[in-house]
């Protein structure tokens, strides 16, 4: 595990807290942000109150760090990196390289920049090597307009899951005050 992935964690702590089962989540028993479904997926069988900070380290840094392409990621920017680490804890890790690749093939001036990219939901190889491509083209300030790109469509996501179903509007302030910055 990587220093910055070591503080990618200690956050999502502080953001996810303990053990919870709210009535309106559907990912159900949760502890640590980590769901009873990710949880068994990874091989705990243990009662969901009972999952140690020490596996649940190892769930993050294997399903939502590795996985999910972030290593690759984070080479190339760190604050890209730390925002779909975020974005995959919260909303799923196939939904944060996904709103990547799309917003990689918006920005690619109509494929001038470089071809637009397979949005497959897969952070490989292709995709860091467009992000590295779009944060040469683009310059200063590619970093930051990718971050507000990834930070909107979090934002409209969690509008529209608020908007089409009244049980996540328990969650929609704390998402806009904790994940949306």
């Amino acid at each position: 595990m990587t220093p910055f992935f070591l503080k990618l964690f200690d956050h999502v702590i502080l953001v996810e807290g303990g053990y919870g089962d709210h009535p309106s989540d559907p990912g159900g028993k949760t502890k640590y942000g980590i769901t009873e479904d990710v949880a068994r997926a990874f091989g705990y069988k243990g009662d969901m109150k009972h999952l140690t900070l020490e596996l649940a380290k190892q769930i993050y840094w294997q399903n939502y760090f590795i996985i999910a392409g972030l290593d690759r990621i984070a080479k190339l920017s760190e604050p890209i990196a730390a925002e779909m680490f975020d974005t995959g804890v919260n909303a799923g890790i196939g939904r944060a390289g996904l709103w990547l690749q799309q917003a990689l093939n918006v920005m690619n001036q109509k494929g001038t920049l470089y071809p637009d990219i397979k949005e497959d939901r897969q952070v490989g190889p292709n995709t860091a090597n467009t992000l590295h491509i779009y944060l040469q083209k683009r310059g200063a300030e590619a970093e930051k307009v990718m971050l507000r790109t990834l930070n909107g469509l979090q934002l409209a996501h969690y509008f529209n899951l608020c908007r089409d179903g009244m049980k996540f509007e328990d969650f929609m302030y704390g998402w806009v005050r904790t994940r949306i910055s």
